[in-house]
């Protein structure tokens, strides 16, 4: 009887051993697949991010604002001179600008010269809690109705980013 009752210890003690092992895996795989997931949903949200970043940017450039009827990429100059002025007067269109570009600058620039024409829009961060800077230049064409001319020209876009 001593016999078969040793026999039931040691078969209760593999068993506990085993539950005791099994547990360590499913935690360490749990850990495994966890750490697994959030770095993809990290590489997700990056992503997006950068995605909404490129549709806000080529947006810029289509804006009814300043953009010749008609005609893609083309920038009415006479346009961006109202919109600056209008900008710059009207708290309530500033933040309706800040709603569709958040914390940026937009700066139109003539191709030729180099020089910069315009500045579009500026909005910048009063902190430094921003953990990208992205830039872009974006080409158009800019018409200018004075001349009755058009030149090849870029936004110089710079977006701050959380």
């Amino acid at each position: 009887m001593a016999a078969a009752s040793r026999k039931a210890q040691i078969k209760n003690l593999q068993n506990a051993i085993l539950l005791v092992f099994f547990v360590i895996a499913l935690i360490i795989f749990s850990m495994f697949f966890y750490s697994n997931i959030t770095h993809r949903m990290k590489q997700d949200v990056e992503e997006i991010r950068h995605i909404q970043t490129i549709l806000a940017v080529a947006g810029i450039s289509q804006m009814g604002e300043f953009s010749c009827s008609g005609i893609d990429y083309c920038i009415d100059f006479e346009k961006v001179k109202a919109f600056n002025q209008l900008r710059r007067s009207s708290p309530e269109y500033a933040d309706y600008l800040f709603s569709r570009l958040g914390f940026a600058k937009v700066h139109l620039h003539s191709q030729s010269t180099g020089n910069q024409l315009a500045e579009v829009y500026a909005r910048e961060p009063e902190t430094g809690e921003f953990s990208r800077i992205l830039r872009f230049n974006i080409p158009c064409l800019i018409y200018d109705a004075d001349s009755e001319k058009g030149s090849l020209g870029y936004f110089n876009i710079t977006m701050y980013q959380r």
